[in-house]
């Protein structure tokens, strides 16, 4: 089975980051707790690369950087890309 597929895999959006950045402590620190789990198990936790754009559209240059750093740079999410099939796709779930 691809890795694609694997249903022992968790699919984090934009919400998930945008409140470990920026939202209160209690939050931001249950879900840093959680990606400390995701380093035990690398490739479970996954994201799509429209989470980057999505997050960096209004954060701050600092908040930009703590993005870029845990979704891209930490290793600890699978980056899906966002290809033309998939909206296409997904458009019917609205």
């Amino acid at each position: 089975m691809s890795a694609a597929l694997d249903p022992l895999r968790v699919y984090l959006d934009s919400n998930v980051f945008i409140y470990a950045v920026e939202g209160r402590t209690e939050i931001s620190e249950a879900l840093r707790a959680l990606f400390d789990l995701f380093q035990r198990r690398r490739g479970f936790a996954v994201t799509s690369e429209l989470t980057i754009a999505e997050v960096l559209a209004k954060a701050t240059p600092t908040q930009q950087r703590d993005y870029i750093d845990l979704i891209v740079e930490s290793d600890l999410f699978d980056l899906c890309p966002v290809t033309c099939g998939i909206l296409v796709a997904t458009a019917s779930y609205r």
